[in-house]
């Protein structure tokens, strides 16, 4: 009887010490699986960024050929760039901007109806920049919209009562256009 009881005694001890270990196993998958999840995300988190980078990069390549040629008076080159820059991810900020010069290439290039709708865009994002106000002005101009181009000019010089581009643009409206700008009211 009493080997029995020793028996039993020693089967409790393994169910027990095998309960813990269990556990003490269940506890260490636990650990194992919470420091590969970590070990995974600070692994990612370098790529994610890397990501991010190139397709700014992309952007900022795309963009500085749009200027490069911009300034060079290769307009249609510009356009290409600066188009191609203006449909990447970008931050509000580099958007606008990719957008409001897009508006001037097409401008420039005699695209009105382009540049009206790029620089609608540009002010969609950002409607307190004033020269994208401006730009847009003289969009108005030259499509023959004396009133709404008196708006937008108006509404550059709300946003910078200073400017004196802002108020040139207005006079020059006043000046050149005067009496289509008051045939149009």
């Amino acid at each position: 009887m009493n080997s029995y009881i020793r028996f039993m005694e020693n089967t409790n001890e393994r169910i027990t010490h095998k309960k813990r270990n269990s556990e003490k196993d269940r506890d260490m998958k636990t650990l194992i699986k919470t420091v590969g999840l970590i070990m995974g995300m600070i692994t990612l988190t370098p790529v994610a960024t890397a990501q991010n980078s190139i397709i700014y990069f992309a952007q900022d390549i795309s963009y500085e050929r749009g200027m490069t040629a911009l300034e060079s008076g290769n307009y249609k080159e510009a356009r290409t760039y600066l188009a191609k820059a203006a449909k990447q991810r970008l931050t509000k900020r580099q958007k606008h901007q990719a957008l409001n010069n897009l508006c001037a290439v097409e401008f420039q290039l005699g695209d009105l109806s382009a540049a009206r709708e790029t620089c609608q865009k540009a002010i969609n994002i950002s409607r307190n920049k004033w020269r994208t106000h401006v730009l847009m002005g003289s969009v108005l101009i030259k499509s023959g919209q004396y009133e709404q181009a008196e708006v937008s000019y108006n509404r550059a010089l709300a946003l910078n009562s200073k400017s004196k581009i802002a108020r040139k643009a207005l006079s020059r409206l006043h000046h050149v256009y005067g009496q289509n700008v008051v045939d149009a009211r």
